[in-house]
């Protein structure tokens, strides 16, 4: 079986007077989402189930941003909102997924500026604290801003999301200069990555390697951009490794950007469906970014594991989970005024069971959220606790 999955990296609007096709209002970016949610799309190449496409909305947060040149959604909120508010509706109705994209800030604070350092600032875990404790979301599978991943960010998503779409292997220029004056290599580099469309789980030593990592590393490229385009060959080398008896997953992205995204989506999809008749043998179908990765990780869908929180000994928390783990629980802490959102440090106590360390003073919200093996997400009640 061959899941072909389509990831669009949502980032709202971006205003750039030299770039007038950038779209640069939110109103912009709905009248592309119009098109992107319209039977004209959704219905115009069905896969060999006679279902038509489906989209992964990887919805961007910018957190940690001190300049705004271009006045991008900077509120770590901001996107999520509006894509889960006004379009979520739209999602559930064609099914689709909604998943994670969060761009690492720059040392500098620009907003436009890429960071390949994992570990000058933790405003990753900050942001999915503010997601899980004011939004009840947590993601299953995640994209890297700018494709920028190390093994720094390769083991701290080792330890909370299953499935990663960052991978950008195959015929990449990785020594063009790009707009910063750097080569493309020098903060983005999948070099050495699988690009066959064989998923891996990765090396702890190399995330570019296949190894006994847990997570999975899925090969994403993108759709049509200068870094790279997917090709008619890419296709039906897609097709090909389907034929041969390998789970496959065909995953590409786009951006919420430009208007011209619905025409290039529109006409993937018809090269898809075209090669899909040239090999009729092949059973094709259009996937979420985590019903592909669990089809051909896992093979069947595992129910969601069971959380619960409650008081511990010392003024911590107690979390336990029930059923089958990914790996470990991701934990956030809230305050009663919106202020403090952070993840909580956590030590196992034995099987299925956790505790935070000693709570912060004024802490009144806590929350936890693991995802399975299959990237189905339990969450915890919120339950309040006084320090």
């Amino acid at each position: 079986m061959l899941h072909v999955v389509t990831a669009i990296d949502a980032e709202g609007p971006i205003v750039d007077p030299a770039k007038p096709d950038i779209l640069d209002s939110w109103e912009r970016v709905d009248g592309l989402l119009g098109r992107l949610f319209s039977p004209a799309l959704r219905e115009a190449a069905p896969d060999s189930l006679g279902h038509g496409p489906v989209l992964s909305w990887f919805v961007l947060s910018l957190w940690g941003v001190r300049h705004n040149p271009y006045q991008r959604p900077a509120n770590s909120l901001e996107v999520f909102d509006r894509y889960a508010g006004r379009w979520g509706r739209a999602m559930a109705a064609w099914g689709d997924g909604l998943y994670w994209h969060y761009h690492q800030p720059s040392p500098c604070g620009a907003a436009n500026r890429w960071c390949a350092d994992w570990t000058h600032a933790d405003c990753y875990d900050e942001v999915l604290a503010r997601l899980l404790v004011d939004r009840g979301f947590f993601p299953s599978c995640f994209r890297a801003g700018g494709r920028i991943e190390d093994n720094d960010l390769s083991h701290w998503l080792e330890e909370i999301i299953p499935f990663d779409y960052s991978c950008c292997s195959g015929a990449v220029d990785w020594d063009r200069v790009e707009s910063c004056g750097e080569p493309l290599r020098a903060f983005c580099d999948w070099s050495r990555a699988p690009s066959d469309w064989s998923w891996y789980h990765p090396d702890r030593d190399d995330y570019q390697r296949p190894g006994a990592m847990r997570r999975t590393v899925l090969r994403c490229p993108d759709l049509a951009s200068p870094v790279h385009t997917l090709t008619d060959r890419d296709i039906e080398a897609a097709f090909a490794r389907a034929a041969s008896g390998a789970p496959t997953v065909l995953a590409t992205f786009e951006h919420d950007r430009r208007d011209v995204t619905a025409d290039r989506l529109a006409d993937a999809f018809a090269r898809i469906a075209s090669a899909g008749r040239r090999h009729p043998a092949v059973p094709w179908r259009y996937a979420t970014a985590q019903a592909g990765a669990a089809a051909v990780t896992v093979g069947q869908a595992l129910p969601a594991p069971t959380l619960d929180i409650a008081p511990g000994p010392g003024g911590r928390a107690r979390v336990t989970a029930a059923g089958a783990l990914f790996n470990r629980p991701f934990v956030a802490l809230g305050d009663a005024s919106g202020n403090l959102r952070r993840r909580a440090g956590l030590a196992c106590v034995g099987r299925g069971k956790w505790l935070t360390d000693p709570l912060p003073e004024g802490t009144a919200v806590v929350a936890a959220a693991a995802a399975g093996p299959t990237g189905e997400v339990g969450t915890a009640r919120f339950v309040v606790i006084k320090a």
